[in-house]
């Protein structure tokens, strides 16, 4: 509701935002906000809840974070076994490779990218401390 969704902010769960408007959110917001949701179902404190949020919503070396899970080489393998040949090509140009050296995202939309590029099942772990840890089963 709207009301819990000021709450969160207030208690500083949510990314900084403007007070005064509308906040229309995107996929990672969503997400984030749904964990908010479960974790509250669990009773979590609020403080931890922030320190979860410290730790996946703070921005990352996106470049090493695909150099270490293969992300483009496994998409450029899925798109030329699909006959993607144009697609493939964008992902292999240097002008995309330096875009994404670039690039800075946050813990959460990295593993949200790996999830949608590997179809991993990962598992957010935390305790009541607010310590988190992020489980990728290797099928």
């Amino acid at each position: 509701t709207a009301r819990t969704i000021n709450s969160w902010k207030e208690n500083e769960l949510l990314v900084d935002t403007d007070k005064k408007v509308w906040h229309k959110f995107n996929l990672t917001e969503c997400i984030w906000l749904k964990i908010i949701q479960n974790l509250r179902e669990f009773n979590l404190p609020l403080e931890a809840i922030r320190k979860i949020k410290n730790q996946l919503l703070t921005s990352s070396d996106m470049n090493l974070e695909f150099e270490q899970s293969q992300a483009i080489e496994k998409l450029i393998s899925v798109l030329k076994k699909e006959g993607l040949h144009e697609l493939e090509e964008v992902f292999k140009s240097s002008e995309f490779q330096d875009i994404m050296r670039k690039q800075k995202l946050m813990v959460l939309e990295n593993l949200i990218l790996d999830l949608i590029f590997t179809r991993s099942n990962y598992r957010l772990l935390f305790n009541l401390n607010g310590e988190l840890m992020a489980h990728k089963d290797n099928y």
